[in-house]
């Protein structure tokens, strides 16, 4: 009979970096021109991360891609409401927010039902 074997723990940074990096890149955009063009910078780093999910769910088909997809989304939204690039705020921001915990749910359930499955 073999010894079990076990994993090393992963310490790994690279799986943090994208978010790492656009915080510092969000931070040095608000030191440097604002808090308004921050946040349009944000914006458009959001938007960016909802299509590069779009796309992983588009090739794998996965629901926990779908579901990033979605929250990514509905984050995009409330920040371009607040930013004004969508009008009518404070009318169309509920819907936005509830769309944001309705993803954010099955973002959560997503990937606990992947985690059981393993």
């Amino acid at each position: 009979m073999q010894a079990p074997h076990k994993l090393g723990s992963d310490r790994s940074f690279t799986g943090l970096l994208p978010a790492v990096v656009t915080l510092v890149s969000i931070a040095i955009v608000w030191i440097l021109l604002g808090k308004e063009a921050a946040f349009a910078w944000t914006n458009l780093a959001f938007a960016a991360f909802a299509v590069l999910a779009f796309y992983a769910w588009w090739q794998t088909r996965s629901l926990g891609y779908l579901a990033s997809t979605l929250y990514l989304m509905a984050c995009t939204l409330l920040i371009a409401v607040r930013n004004g690039y969508i009008p009518g705020g404070r009318e169309v921001a509920p819907a936005f927010s509830i769309l944001l915990m309705v993803s954010m749910i099955f973002r959560v359930s997503s990937s606990v039902s992947a985690s059981s499955s393993v």
